[in-house]
This record gives C-alpha cells, structure tokens and sequence, in this order.
C-alpha cells in the first residue's frame, strides 16, 4: 500500500510551494556492479518539484548503506528551496535508517543529489519492509553569482 499527499500553496501575488508526504511497502535490493540503478526501488513524488529517488542497498568505501539519491526536477519558472526526508522502517516499525537534504533549485533545470547515502548493517538493511518520505519546495530568490 502506498499513501501520498500532495498540498500545494498559492498566494495572491504567484508564490508556489508545494508539500508532499508519501510512504508504503519496500523491499530493498543490493546493488551488483553493472546492475541498471533505474530499475532499483524508483520512488517519485511532487508534482512542480519531482523528486525521484532510487533506494537499494550498496557499498561506499567498503562500509554497508542504503543509497537514496535524488534526481530532482524544478519544472517551475521560478528559483525553489527544495528539501527531501526519506526514513526506512523494519517490520516491527523501528527505524533503520534515514537522510534529508536541502538544496536551492534554478528554474526549470535539475539536479542528482548523490549524498544521501544512510549508513548501517547490511542485515538491518535486509529487514526494511516501509518508507516515509516528505518533500517541500518554495520559491526563493535566486543564487547570487
């Protein structure tokens, strides 16, 4: 099962933020060299601001993680603060791992934030069965160069 909210702001004068909770069922798959990311565990939410984030489980310098980057897309005319929460669950609803970012967004372009790597046992990994994630974005003013 999979829930999801979208709650998106308007203001008189065209400011835009949106926000997004979703959560469900998740198995996490280990990474083998070669294998197709794409393929592994793609859970997408937004819908100015689309966060799509690969979840499975890898290894970075030797050490067990999950790997949970983000491609995200700012398909608004504006600048946007975009910020992401991923937390992962086992059965018994503790949580075994979780990362956040926040990060400004030009307009109409995207980023892949690779730096949400959560750190941990590879058997604790293996019992994940639920994800929660919740995404925002707001418009902000643009970088200063």
């Amino acid at each position: 099962m999979v829930l999801s909210a979208t709650i998106a702001f308007y203001s008189p004068s065209g400011f835009a933020s949106e926000e997004n909770n979703k959560e469900g069922s998740i198995v996490l798959q280990e990474y083998s060299h070669g294998d197709d990311i794409s393929k592994k565990n793609l859970i997408t939410i937004g819908e100015k601001v689309i966060f799509e984030i690969n979840a499975y489980i890898d290894d970075f310098l030797g050490e067990p993680i999950i790997n949970a980057n983000a491609k995200i897309t700012n398909t608004t005319a504006n600048t946007m603060q975009v910020i992401y929460l991923i937390r992962f669950y086992d059965g018994a609803g503790n949580v075994v791992g979780a990362t956040a970012m926040s990060s400004t967004l030009e307009p109409n372009k995207d980023v892949y934030y690779g730096s949400s790597l959560i750190r941990g046992k590879k058997e604790d990994f293996a019992k994940v069965t639920k994800y929660k994630i919740y995404a925002c974005s707001y418009e902000t003013l643009p970088k200063k160069d």
